[in-house]
């Protein structure tokens, strides 16, 4: 928001608005499509976890194994 110059407020409704999910979704969404491609590198789950981001490991397994298969 600070970048574009928007309030956080108007830069989360033009950015749902524009992409048709919020900027908190996506973020999420684009993590777990990086976490898929870790583990299919072989990486273990906490080398994943810190590579997408997330510094507490067992946040990360609870929201990657709440994902629609």
């Amino acid at each position: 928001a600070d970048h574009a110059c928007l309030s956080p407020f108007y830069f989360q409704r033009s950015f749902k608005q524009f992409f048709g999910i919020s900027p908190n979704n996506y973020l999420r969404n684009y993590r777990m499509n990086q976490a898929q491609k870790f583990y299919q590198e072989g990486l273990t789950t906490p080398e994943v976890a810190l590579r997408c981001g997330y510094d507490d490991i067992k946040y990360f397994r609870k929201i990657y194994n709440g994902l629609p298969s």
